[in-house]
């Protein structure tokens, strides 16, 4: 087997108690299947036994340690020895998974339909050379099965439900894949799409076994995606994962004829070459669709395949319990009883009281790279101090939404798992002294719990969510000392400061994330979503990417009010009452799109220590209303109107003559106060004190890309500011604005 250099990281020989903590084995039988597993080993080290000629690549993913070997020759002839000699080596191992490479059976009951890509997980695997071959072909004298184990059943069952409930990660672990594989090897991971996918007729066969179909093949002779119908649509990076019957022999299942006969004889819906040897192990067979078991052979699908079966693999392990950790000795202690799976997990404490939002999409990068920061940070014993991540983005982009997404997939390394809503002072201190009596911690202030909270020895998750306030120094709700990952949420940009790991600033979802978001929230089926992808695309630059708004988009389009078609339409007529729209279900913190910017207005009215730039805040918005929402050169312009004004005012232009064209002290007298038009020098300070607590509010952004201070709104934050005027209140900011721009 040869692999890329950069896979070939430590080479150890481990005494039997450092194997010791391997309990689970994954057998790859060939290097394209066994790339994309050591891919999502979070360390990579190659193992050596004495009198073992199997060579191990071994690591953790997630709390388990994992021992993988590829075969030296393909077929039931050369793995068993493998298997034996690898339990041999390691005698702890729980489990054991066979993951790889399959042919699959197009169509089965009730007219399902697998396509090249999909995951097949065995439910019983079905041995297919019990018997002889006779002139009438094979007969079978008997039947052989095996299931998985209860312990691997009982995961495959938990994570059918998760998928039912939450959707699949494999995308995620797909995108770590080829970050890795990218750097390695050619063969890389990507998905080759439905236009490659070719399900030829069952009495055509290949032309010229020394060539590829696409050089020798009729194209006019197989069936695409499309004419198989919707159960066959997929999106990119979305394989279906199926169950059941995987039929194994000596030989590969090379035609649609022999393909049917062995679906009908055992109802076996995938085909390999290796899991009928594996019977005494009770393994879980993983297998990845390349081809659709005919004379067709599909090699382009073969990383892609190999990939979406390791992805599966990889989120099946993080469902099996996790085995005891000794903190102390870095040994893992096996617990069984009666021969039972151990049911305990590391978690013990988790007070986070929000489920996840079903319609959660996009930002896989993002919660790929926290959870991978955050899994580096607690299991590096180098790393001495606070992890400390923060979240940052206007209101309704995902931030706590995120936040729950990350507890939920690494809950299993940390002792606990705190949630503390510190949107105000009393929901903090009240959440923290729950904390403390969770954690019988005698605490009767904040700062006592947080404390409490800092002298744990075990590993802990705090989140603390809804910083918003720019009054408020945060860093007082960190625990102190080194222990912990504390990730804080913000709309307020200052609060990077308190990250000493990472910070992430939210902006709009990609296009193809926006607009699967908006079809799933509108109810929209999966196997239609590509009728409508022009549509929501309309829709999705209408309202700027927002999340929480394209929810809402979506619910008002689900509960019949309009078609995706007449969104926009509906939109420019009706905007205010679109986007004051709430679902009765699975509401937001907030419940609309205006509300969310509103409670930003509400906080600016309140500022106790910033109460002249707060008002000067809500001055401004109004004029920010009336431009575009685009980069206004914003300080260049308030200077050229102090100019101008300046100007006006020294030629002594009187308002009285009516008649005259010439810009008068009446119109330098509109101009916002905080301009102080009348001063003898130019002075921005009250300006950009303004522009800071909007910042603060996330209500607008800004740059100096061009060597001065410009600012841009979201288009959904200028249509609040405009809507939330009332008549007079219009007149007064395009009045303000008129004489602004005429001035300057």
């Amino acid at each position: 087997m040869s692999l890329p250099a950069s896979f070939a990281s430590d080479v150890l020989w481990p005494d039997d108690a450092e194997r010791a903590r391997y309990t689970i084995g994954w057998i790859a039988p060939m290097p394209v299947e066994l790339s994309p597993a050591l891919a999502l080993l979070d360390r990579n080290t190659t193992l050596h036994v004495a009198n073992d000629s199997n060579i191990y690549k071994a690591g953790r993913i997630g709390s388990h340690y994992v021992v993988m070997v590829t075969l030296d020759k393909i077929g039931l002839g050369g793995i068993p020895s493998v298997a034996e000699k690898m339990h041999t080596s390691f005698r702890h191992l729980k489990h054991l998974l066979l993951v790889g490479l399959g042919g699959g059976i197009p169509e089965f009951a009730h007219g399902e339909q697998m396509v090249l890509g999909d995951v097949v997980v065995s439910r019983q695997v079905e041995h297919l050379d019990c018997g002889r071959r006779t002139p009438n072909g094979f007969e079978f004298s008997h039947h052989q099965t095996y299931s998985p184990t209860p312990a691997l059943q009982k995961a495959v069952n938990t994570l059918r439900s998760i998928h039912s409930l939450d959707g699949t990660r494999i995308p995620q672990a797909l995108q770590r894949i080829r970050e890795k594989l990218r750097r390695t090897i050619r063969d890389n991971p990507e998905d080759p799409g439905p236009d490659t996918d070719h399900l030829f007729d069952p009495d055509y066969h290949h032309k010229d076994d020394t060539k590829l179909c696409e050089n020798c093949c009729d194209p006019g002779r197989s069936k695409s995606r499309q004419d198989r119908g919707p159960k066959a649509y997929r999106e990119k990076d979305s394989p279906i994962v199926h169950y059941g019957t995987i039929g194994s022999g000596n030989s590969l299942v090379v035609g649609s004829k022999e393909r049917e006969t062995l679906y009908k004889e055992f109802r076996a819906i995938c085909f390999e070459m290796e899991a009928a040897a594996l019977i005494d192990y009770r393994c879980l067979v993983i297998r990845g669709i390349s081809d659709y078991s005919d004379s067709h052979k599909n090699y382009a699908w073969q990383p892609y395949a190999a990939a979406t079966a390791a992805a599966y693999a990889q989120e099946l392990i993080m469902q099996l319990p996790a085995p005891v950790h000794d903190v102390n000795n870095d040994r893992f202690q096996i617990l069984t009883i009666n021969n039972e799976e151990p049911s305990t997990s590391q978690n013990c404490h988790w007070t986070v009281y929000r489920s996840r939002n079903p319609l959660f999409t996009g930002r896989d990068d993002i919660v790929h790279e926290l959870e991978t920061t955050i899994r580096n940070a607690v299991k590096d014993p180098s790393y001495t101090d606070q992890c400390r991540i923060v979240i940052s983005g206007m209101g309704g982009q995902g931030k706590s939404e995120i936040c729950l997404q990350l507890a939920y997939r690494i809950r299993e390394i940390f002792w606990g798992v705190f949630w503390v809503d510190v949107s105000t002072t009393t929901l903090a201190e009240s959440n923290f002294l729950n904390i403390a009596s969770k954690l019988n911690i005698p605490a009767k202030s904040l700062e006592e719990a947080r404390q409490g909270l800092a002298n744990i020895k075990h590993s802990w998750l705090l989140v603390l969510d809804n910083a918003d306030d720019p009054d408020v120094d945060y860093q007082h709700y960190f625990p102190a000392g080194p222990s912990g990952v504390v990730i804080l949420t913000s709309r307020n940009a200052e609060c990077h400061r308190h990250a000493n790991t990472r910070h992430m600033e939210l902006e709009g979802l990609p296009d193809v994330d926006a607009r699967k978001l908006l079809l799933c929230a509108a109810e929209v089926p999966q196997e239609k979503q590509h009728i409508f992808q022009d549509d929501a695309q309309s829709i999705v630059i209408l309202l700027g990417l927002h999340p929480l708004a394209l929810i809402l988009a979506g619910a008002y389009i689900s509960r019949g009010h309009c078609t995706l078609a007449g969104y926009s339409r509906v939109y420019h007529r009706q905007r205010e009452r679109l986007l004051k729209f709430r679902p009765v279900q699975a509401k937001s913190r907030y419940g609309d799109i205006y509300t969310t910017f509103e409670a930003s207005a509400e906080a600016l009215q309140t500022q106790a220590f910033h109460k002249e730039a707060a008002k000067d805040a809500l001055r401004l918005l109004p004029v920010l209303g009336i431009c575009t929402a685009n980069r206004i050169p914003l300080l260049p312009l308030f200077e050229a109107g102090w100019k101008g004004a300046q100007s006006i005012n020294s030629s002594n232009s009187s308002n009285d003559d009516s008649d005259s064209l010439s810009l008068t002290s009446w119109h330098v007298s509109q101009l916002p106060v905080f301009q102080e038009a009348a001063s003898d020098e130019w002075d921005s300070f009250r300006l950009t004190e303004a522009v800071w607590l909007l910042k603060a509010f996330s209500l607008v952004s800004t740059d100096t890309h061009d060597g001065f201070l410009s600012l841009s709104m979201h288009p959904l934050t200028n249509a609040w500011v405009r809507d939330r005027l009332d008549r007079t209140a219009q007149h007064d900011a395009w009045l303000t604005t008129g004489c602004l721009v005429a001035i300057s």
